[in-house]
């Protein structure tokens, strides 16, 4: 679907009221808003699932506004890229529950997604390259969001972004940035100003620092699995991160390169309180004596 008429068409689809929607194998260009959402009042767009299709070379790729409820949407298999604007532009009132799923954010005049309002919104296995603003901008209107495994720098033959996730100084209720790629920005690998009242993971991403809240759990099930936990790429903290036993007494840390180690301390080392703090917790399993076995070979 082209629109190339000046002016062009407002929108390649609109969506304004449903209940639920399939939007499979398109290919919509040149339309200010390749794909527009603008549920109102007590309307709204619920379920709608977006797979196989190209938003391309328009001002945005996807743009959600209006007052109504966007719900239960999946995006997979997609591309938002080539756009003067945003390749995503969440700006609607009641947007809840949102997953992009193995996109592509290339190009963008400005970000790849940028969301200003969001509950539950979550992007995975995407990438997100040569935009000139940020390839993810979260705003201080979202409360809860995932960016889990996707390249967030150079790739694809597009050079990195200006930011390669950019989280505005907010207290959210919870967030993850973990297993991404933020290799090859120009300005910014991550720009994270936030804190969160439940739950904060920055975690194993290459090429920026990790960190944590104090309500995040590490949860093992023998001790030998101390050894297992080795955080990488925590030299933005100084070097180690400070865990410390949920209901129990001892402290543990982990250091860049090296294993977890637990220290038998009834306080913290001073050193934590320049680091980042979270929680482990233990769960020892006891061995259990076999049972007898009877002279025929039966249990006994």
């Amino acid at each position: 679907m082209d629109n190339p008429i000046s002016p062009p068409a407002t929108s390649g689809i609109w969506l304004v009221k449903t209940g639920a929607i399939f939007i499979s194998n398109c290919d919509i260009i040149r339309s200010r808003k390749c794909l527009l959402i603008s549920p109102s009042g007590t309307d709204g767009v619920y379920a709608a699932y977006v797979t196989n299709c190209y938003f391309d070379s328009s001002e945005y790729g996807l743009y959600a506004t209006g007052t109504g409820k966007f719900t239960r949407a999946v995006f997979t298999n997609s591309w938002f890229s080539g756009h003067t604007c945003d390749g995503v532009c969440l700006a609607n009132d009641e947007t809840s529950a949102i997953s992009f799923v193995n996109c592509h954010f290339f190009g963008n005049g400005g970000n790849g997604v940028v969301a200003f309002q969001a509950d539950d919104l979550s992007i995975t296995a995407s990438n997100a390259s040569g935009n000139t603003g940020s390839g993810v901008s979260i705003a201080s209107g979202v409360t809860k969001f995932k960016i889990f495994g996707n390249i967030m720098g150079s790739s694809g033959w597009y050079s990195g972004n200006s930011i390669g996730v950019y989280v505005a100084p907010s207290t959210y209720t919870s967030y993850d940035i973990s297993h991404n790629d933020f290799t090859g920005n120009t300005n910014a690998a991550l720009s994270d100003g936030g804190s969160a009242t439940e739950s904060k993971k920055v975690l194993f991403n290459v090429g920026a620092a990790s960190s944590s809240s104090e309500n995040n759990t590490i949860t093992f099930s023998n001790p030998a699995d101390y050894s297992r936990l080795v955080l990488d790429g925590a030299s933005g903290t100084g070097g180690d991160l400070i865990f410390k036993e949920a209901g129990g007494p001892k402290w543990g840390v982990a250091s860049v390169g090296g294993p977890f180690e637990i220290l038998d301390a009834d306080a913290p080392p001073a050193r934590t309180l320049a680091h980042q703090r979270g929680i482990w917790t233990r769960r020892v399993c006891t061995p259990r004596r076999p049972r007898a076995m009877g002279s025929m070979g039966e249990a006994g």
